[in-house]
């Protein structure tokens, strides 16, 4: 995105993006209403392809280029309290890059948690999984960001990774995608792919 913005901003022209928004229900608090929303936007790649044709009986081929839709990125929430009379009473926005474009709609925030005086949520950003705790003045009360989540053999270096990250029951959730992983140890496979699946308990 910095790099789509440099170009525009060097043809002299405006950089423009537009967000959609993946809404959760609105969550009651006491006479007020709380909004999360997860803020992404459609990307797309270029294709080349070639056609052949015959005119006069000479053949003759012809490369084409075209748009392909390539996924929805995610790349930051909304958190916004709202009283009855739909006034604002504040909002927060943070980051939540996710580690894939899935090719649907859908919603990486998970509640882990709603008491009198906070909210818990968690979500899978990159490698990591984050869960942050807002009181219902706007104030963060926590921000936690685990490491890389582990393999299962020493030397394991995951070349790349991507999560999601789902409610299970109690305050236990399960991490499942995949892993590229290199390993040097001539007794393993030195490269190779897994599926995952992990349960993580929140505190």
């Amino acid at each position: 995105m910095p790099k789509r913005k440099k170009r525009r901003r060097l043809k002299g022209k405006e950089f423009n993006l537009n967000y959609r928004i993946a809404a959760h229900g609105i969550i009651k608090v006491k006479d007020e209403y709380l909004f999360l929303g997860e803020a992404y936007y459609p990307t797309y790649r270029t294709e080349t392809y070639t056609t052949a044709s015959v005119v006069n009986g000479v053949s003759t081929t012809q490369t084409h280029t075209r748009q392909v839709f390539d996924g929805y990125q995610y790349t930051h929430a909304i958190l916004a309290l709202f009283d009855k009379d739909g006034r604002l009473l504040w909002d927060r926005t943070f980051e939540m890059w996710s580690a894939y474009k899935p090719f649907h709609v859908k919603r990486f925030i998970s509640m882990a948690e709603q008491n009198q005086n906070s909210l818990k949520l968690v979500f899978a950003s990159g490698k990591n999984i984050i869960s942050k705790s807002f009181d219902f003045e706007g104030n963060v009360v926590n921000d936690f960001e685990s490491g890389e989540i582990k393999t299962n053999y020493d030397g394991d270096k995951a070349l790349r990774s991507f999560s999601n990250l789902d409610y299970w029951y109690d305050n236990y959730f399960i991490a499942h995608g995949f892993q590229k992983i290199k390993n040097e140890d001539e007794q393993l496979k030195r490269k190779r792919k897994v599926y995952f699946i992990s349960k993580i308990e929140f505190e």
